[in-house]
């Protein structure tokens, strides 16, 4: 089971959990979240809506901002032991060192990192932690 992050799509979840192609609207989010599990409103400062899952050890958050359509989605590393891996370009983000992590991805298929220290951005999509990445956000391209 994996949550993979597509900049400038989405995300998609193994299933039976849904993707979520960033423009849907909160009911049809929501509509693909409630089958496979519970969802639950949520607050993130100046969305227009927030709905949280919780997948093995991860937070899952989606949310929208002034268009009230998905525009952002954030994973976050709650347990590691038994924690579905974070993709991104096919590499776990949470699963290798954040330095590791950085160099793979600074390919051709991202936009040049911004590293500061326990974070890096690619355009984007952001990563944080210490030595290791354990949250990931996501923004739908302006």
């Amino acid at each position: 089971m994996t949550v993979t992050l597509v900049p400038g799509s989405g995300a998609h979840l193994s299933p039976p959990w849904p993707s979520l192609p960033f423009g849907l609207a909160e009911p049809e989010v929501r509509r693909r979240l409630a089958g496979p599990g519970p969802v639950s409103d949520t607050f993130v400062c100046g969305a227009a809506w927030a709905l949280g899952v919780r997948l093995p050890g991860l937070a899952l958050t989606v949310s929208a901002g002034w268009s009230a359509r998905l525009e952002i989605i954030a994973v976050t590393r709650t347990a590691a032991a038994e924690a579905w891996p974070v993709a991104v370009f096919d590499v776990d983000v949470f699963g290798w060192p954040a330095g590791e992590i950085v160099e793979y991805l600074s390919g051709p298929d991202l936009p040049p990192p911004v590293v500061r220290s326990g974070s890096a951005r690619f355009g984007d999509l952001w990563l944080t932690g210490h030595d290791r990445f354990d949250h990931a956000v996501l923004y739908a391209p302006v």
